[in-house]
């Protein structure tokens, strides 16, 4: 897990990007768009105000406001992210062992890049991952909520994982199941809080739910429509094609050719199964995709939805 995520430079900042979409999307069915708009634009800022406050780079730009906000937000837990969850203390004993296992190597070039790189990496994950929480956090401070109900928002604004439901019951049935699934399944307990998330909500505010799903699977229908389009008008050759690009990366990002390539915006769990169920739709309506492969392709979407291994 640590070798696909916090380990590797590559998730980082896709991973940002699914956070955030995936936030945007639970303030508009928490609040309407329109603070789904702000919380989408205010993005850029709070990037800016906590990559200064934890790297200490134009730290003198830094809102006064917002770095008490900051204080208030690390020291009450609001730092529940993937790589975000260890305490200091826990943080000592990873570093320890850490160098325990480099003690062996000769020189200490080698030994100091190692652990700058392992600091790096912690840094820039913490980074990464405060944002969309931190925005969380001072969205609702500023409408007023206490410390408490701001740092339960930030940690519920996307997946919270210091919350392990069945994971913390091992002598239940479905603790059972849980912790033999999430030793398999990589993300098992996001999906599953994802989609338990998106359930609660959809029961609150089924119309902006409905809006939400059309809007995604619409967009899976039209954006092949749209790259086509692109492809032909910028005299893109059969590399180009957008029904080259494999699969996985069509069903799994918003792709947009430039003329050069295609720009990639990764998306999160649940609505990138549905927006593949779109792409799905139009590859089997244009002749793409046989009937018989767009069946099983659906049958894999439903299955990546609820963090499934790839059985078919």
């Amino acid at each position: 897990g640590a070798g696909l995520t916090s380990w590797n430079p590559d998730f980082i900042i896709p991973n940002m990007i699914r956070d955030g979409i995936h936030a945007s999307t639970m303030t508009f069915l928490d609040a309407g768009p329109i603070a789904a708009a702000r919380f989408a634009l205010n993005g850029p800022r709070a990037f800016g105000q906590v990559f200064a406050m934890i790297s200490g780079l134009g730290k003198g730009l830094v809102n006064p406001q917002n770095q008490a906000y900051f204080e208030e937000f690390v020291a009450n837990g609001g730092e529940t992210g993937y790589t975000a969850i260890h305490t200091l203390e826990d943080y000592k004993k990873e570093y320890d062992k850490l160098m325990n296992e480099v003690k062996g190597l000769k020189g200490n070039f080698l030994k100091n890049g190692f652990q700058g790189a392992a600091k790096f990496l912690e840094a820039a994950n913490r980074i990464f991952e405060d944002v969309n929480r931190f925005n969380a956090y001072v969205s609702a401070r500023e409408s007023g909520e206490s410390i408490m109900r701001s740092i339960s928002a930030a940690k519920n604004i996307t997946v919270n994982f210091n919350r392990k439901g069945a994971l913390s019951a091992n002598n239940t049935a479905f603790g059972t199941i849980a912790n033999a699934m999430s030793k398999w399944i990589l993300f098992f307990n996001p999906a599953v809080q994802g989609i338990a998330q998106l359930v609660t909500k959809t029961k609150v505010n089924p119309k902006r739910a409905a809006a939400m799903a059309s809007s995604i699977l619409a967009s899976g229908f039209f954006m092949p429509m749209l790259n086509e389009m692109l492809v032909a008008a910028n005299g893109g050759d059969d590399e180009d094609d957008y029904w080259n690009q494999s699969d996985f990366k069509r069903r799994n990002n918003w792709l947009l050719f430039t003329g050069d390539g295609y720009v990639s915006v990764p998306l999160p769990p649940v609505l990138r199964e549905l927006y593949g169920i779109g792409d799905i739709v139009y590859g089997s309506i244009t002749g793409h995709i046989t009937p018989q492969r767009a069946v099983m392709d659906m049958a894999r979407q439903v299955q990546s939805a609820v963090g499934f291994v790839d059985l078919i």
